[in-house]
């Protein structure tokens, strides 16, 4: 496993050992450095894991382009841009799996953090039309006996291929709306635009997703290694001259398909978590830590068997991928700690940070090497959450590049700093005195509208003095949790809460658990 390049990480390592030698310090600033086109976190920003507080804040915080009505307004932008009707042709309805999986599912991410963000059900009903349109395209073009979608886009000879990375990316956001119509009853019965209702739509979306797309790629499961594999004949690949383990964020791309679609899916929830976990933690071992300062390195690939390909430094696009797995795996109770997502986050905040002349930039690669590039979109801002500077910065870059009314806006509010008070909100599983699997349980309450967040908590007393989980920063609405205690009544509520620390608290359920069956 690499360090970071040259002398970025011996200098945060200096830096590390003299705050520690600074008695009571708390907070300390790294060096401004540059060498060739490689600029170090600026003296204005912080590796504090422990205070989310962004230090140095733009100026231009003041300005209204920054307030919350502003972004809400570019996220309705936004969506006034991507809305079609059912019999709309669309360049992102296609069965072209490479621009699905880099075009189309973020814009359908978009969508749902746009409902995420405002409760508002227009955004939720142009995510049904974009999802049905492109499951509706689906087809067994390879003959395997499985619909998928795949491309000719990396073929020389215009071979059709399909790809886990893909499948992976455009079937996560199919499962971000089929966990969110399942935590929530009353959109069930509600009537789609594409004459179907919502619950109809997700259990669409779940048969096509659980009886195809993941079984296509069953054959390239490595048990013994723990992730998806390339190899002659492969479903992910078959012009594939020898076997290989897929890069990190391909085979991340459909662990957390699994994850979402274990939510939803009972029958298939322990094997789909299993695989997930087994590919998290093949991850989470190659993850370089360096606890002292907060930070984290890791490579695009690494050779997890003998002949398997070795290839350093992993870079911005891909890298996303990786982390918002980690994110994944943390909320869900699976390999990752929160220290572990906040280190992620502080990588983003600091080192791969560039403060250029006109907004602030983000270094091509994760260890703070490479050209200056804007790259401040897609999924960083889900790292907002952990280091709240990331939002303004992304704010300040969309502005100054002109691109504030584009998917990304959705993101940046559903973690704008000036969110209001999240709104009232209701349980949905377990259902009060519902009786639970201890070993592996799923709970989902309804989104509300201005919660950039939610916690979780789960106690032994309806006063909650013995809380035995209590899982906060939680992006989603419904999350996974594991090895509880079996034959016991427990009890649990959800707290919604808003970047300020705003909060408003769920009623309290009651479940019990059954006796394991370890």
């Amino acid at each position: 496993m690499k360090s970071l390049k040259g002398f970025l990480l011996p200098l945060l390592l200096a830096v590390s050992i003299l705050l520690s030698a600074c008695a009571g310090a708390q907070t300390g600033n790294n060096t401004d450095t540059t060498a060739a086109d490689t600029t170090l976190a600026p003296a204005d920003t912080t590796v504090d894991t422990e205070d989310n507080t962004p230090v140095g804040t733009p100026e231009e915080e003041t300005d209204e382009r920054y307030s919350y009505e502003a972004w809400r307004q570019n996220a309705y932008n936004f969506l006034n841009y991507v809305k079609i009707d059912p019999d709309s042709q669309s360049g992102y309805i296609t069965d072209n799996s490479a621009t699905l999986a880099w075009g189309t599912s973020y814009l359908m991410d978009a969508l749902y953090r746009g409902y995420c963000a405002t409760g508002d059900i227009a955004f939720l009903e142009q995510m049904s039309i974009y999802l049905y349109g492109v499951y509706e395209v689906l087809a067994d073009k390879d003959g395997d006996g499985y619909l998928n979608w795949g491309t000719d886009h990396y073929s020389e000879d215009g071979t059709y291929e399909e790809f886990a990375v893909h499948t992976g990316m455009i079937g996560l956001t199919a499962g971000e709306f089929a966990c969110l119509i399942y935590a929530d009853p009353t959109l069930a019965e509600i009537q789609s635009p594409i004459g179907m209702t919502y619950l109809e739509v997700a259990d669409y979306l779940i048969d096509r997703t659980v009886n195809h797309l993941i079984p296509a790629f069953e054959r390239d499961w490595d048990e013994e290694i723990g992730v998806y594999m390339d190899r002659p004949g492969s479903s992910n690949y078959n012009g594939s001259t020898k076997k290989t383990s897929l890069p990190h964020n391909q085979y991340l791309a459909l662990a957390m398909t699994l994850v979402n679609f274990a939510k939803v899916s009972p029958e298939h929830s322990e094997e789909y978590v299993y695989k997930a976990e087994r590919m998290l933690n093949v991850f989470s071992s190659n993850v370089e830590r360096f606890p002292n300062i907060g930070l984290v390195d890791w490579n695009y690939a690494d050779a997890l068997f003998e002949g398997d390909e070795y290839s350093s430094t992993e870079d911005f696009s891909h890298g996303m991928i990786d982390t918002r797995a980690a994110i994944f795996g943390y909320e869900n109770g699976l390999v990752f700690s929160l220290h572990d997502v906040e280190s992620f986050a502080n990588n983003y905040a600091t080192v791969m940070h560039r403060e250029l002349e006109e907004y602030p930039a983000l270094s091509h690669d994760v260890d703070g090497t490479g050209a200056s590039d804007g790259l401040l979109y897609f999924w960083i801002y889900d790292l907002a959450l952990y280091r709240n500077v990331l939002a303004n910065r992304g704010m300040t870059y969309m502005l100054n590049t002109g691109a504030q009314n584009r998917d990304d806006c959705t993101q940046i509010l559903v973690y704008h700093p000036d969110t209001p008070t999240p709104e009232s909100f209701s349980l949905t599983a377990p259902a009060l005195d519902e009786e639970i699997d201890p070993n592996l349980a799923v709970f989902r309450w309804q989104r509300t509208a201005y919660a950039n967040y939610y916690c979780l908590q789960i106690a032994e007393d309806a006063e909650f003095e013995n809380i035995i989980v209590n899982r906060d920063k939680l992006p989603d609405s419904t999350v996974i949790v594991k090895d509880l205690p079996e034959n016991s009544k427990l009890y649990y509520r959800v707290i919604a809460k808003n970047m300020k620390g705003e909060e408003t608290v769920s009623d309290v359920f009651s479940f019990t658990t059954k006796e394991g069956n370890k």
